[in-house]
């Protein structure tokens, strides 16, 4: 190949190199032009926070469920070893979020906003070498250039690496999400039906205490009848303290139906009181169910949210360690004759794009580690 070919090939690929190569941020850049936050929005990272939370506070096991639903230590519970089951693999994946998947995507962000250092400083170094080369192409200027490529392109290369494995774990914990759900969806259908259907636990117990009510308020009124009559008779007239009556009254027709009307109650009261404290048992295991399976359903939703924006940050490295590698090759092949106007690479602007997509990152790191007050659904 002689003098003019190889040149015509270089102009050929210096006119590439222009039209083709990126050495800002790309679809990142897009995303902050349209007012996107890094990687999530602040809505949607607040929401999976928030369930994560939620999600490692879901009982275990029945001392963590008399405390979660508010009943008395010691309040019987039915077996439910299924439910804790699902819970406790909700706490795997939310721990597993909190302490290592929703810090890498944090240290992606620190990505950016390093490298957006870096351009600060490289990017005019590399184009001032550039410059100098086509100026005078001597060894020391090449080496010079070529060693701020190489840097450039191994941190590229790094936080693209870096990029895939939170893209990795971001996927998981979706797909965990997803398993979750499905699997408490199921329960919670299952003890809606045993619980609430007409021959449910709940539709039980409701009746019971709808009958044993109605019984309570009937020998009420007998009650109230008999101590009326019972205080109103001359005999016992000295009984002046309405409704204590029945308690001192030894003797007598209506005394004596008085006190065994309160016996009664007071017996169908604690059958109510007990009867209400299952039922209410029952009902925070179906709220707990209900609310952990809706509350899955939409995290599942913010975190796919998340994907796009995390394949466009594994999409953007790539391309930028790539676009650098092409750079080294054509550089590498130069000819010190070739216009210096072609060789005008966009460094200034790449650098201001950086800058714009850094600040969004660091948005996103100063906010990441806020604590949300979570509130229990039961």
């Amino acid at each position: 190949m002689d003098k003019f070919e190889r040149g015509i090939n270089f102009m050929s690929n210096v006119i590439r190199l222009n039209t083709a190569l990126n050495f800002g941020p790309g679809q990142l850049r897009q995303e902050s032009q349209q007012g996107n936050q890094y990687v999530l929005s602040r809505a949607d990272w607040a929401a999976i926070q928030a369930y994560a939370q939620n999600g490692l506070s879901l009982p275990t096991n029945d001392e963590e469920f008399r405390v979660y639903a508010n009943l008395k230590p010691g309040a019987s519970i039915p077996n439910i070893s299924d439910i804790y089951d699902a819970y406790k693999k909700v706490h795997e994946h939310c721990n597993t979020w909190q302490h290592d998947t929703f810090p890498q995507t944090v240290s992606l962000a620190s990505d950016l906003v390093n490298y957006n250092t870096y351009t600060k400083t490289y990017y005019p170094a590399l184009q001032k070498r550039i410059d100098d080369y086509l100026e005078n192409p001597t060894d020391k200027v090449l080496k010079e250039l070529t060693a701020i490529i190489n840097l450039l392109q191994k941190k590229a290369t790094e936080f693209h690496d870096r990029a895939v494995a939170a893209e990795t774990a971001v996927t998981k914990f979706a797909d965990d999400t997803a398993n979750d759900q499905t699997v408490i969806q199921k329960l919670d259908e299952n003890y809606n039906k045993q619980m609430n259907d007409e021959d449910g636990v709940v539709t039980k117990l409701k009746k019971q205490i709808s009958d044993l009510t109605d019984q309570f308020n009937k020998l009420n009124d007998e009650y109230n009848r008999d101590v009326v009559i019972a205080a109103t008779t001359p005999t016992y007239a000295w009984a002046t303290i309405f409704g204590f009556i029945a308690a001192v009254v030894v003797a007598g027709t209506y005394g004596a139906a008085a006190a065994a009307c309160k016996r009664q109650m007071d017996e169908i009261q604690k059958q109510i009181n007990s009867l209400t404290t299952e039922l209410n048992t029952d009902l925070n295991i179906l709220a707990a169910l209900t609310s952990a399976s809706k509350s899955l359903g939409f995290i599942k939703e913010s975190i796919n949210n998340a994907l796009p924006a995390l394949q466009k940050a594994k999409g953007s490295w790539k391309a930028l360690a790539d676009d650098l590698k092409s750079l080294q090759d054509l550089i590498k092949n130069a000819i010190s004759d070739q216009d210096p106007e072609l060789w005008n690479l966009g460094l200034d602007a790449a650098a201001d794009s950086w800058a714009k997509v850094g600040q969004d990152a660091d948005d996103y790191r100063h906010f990441a580690f806020v604590t949300f007050v979570t509130s229990q659904t039961a």
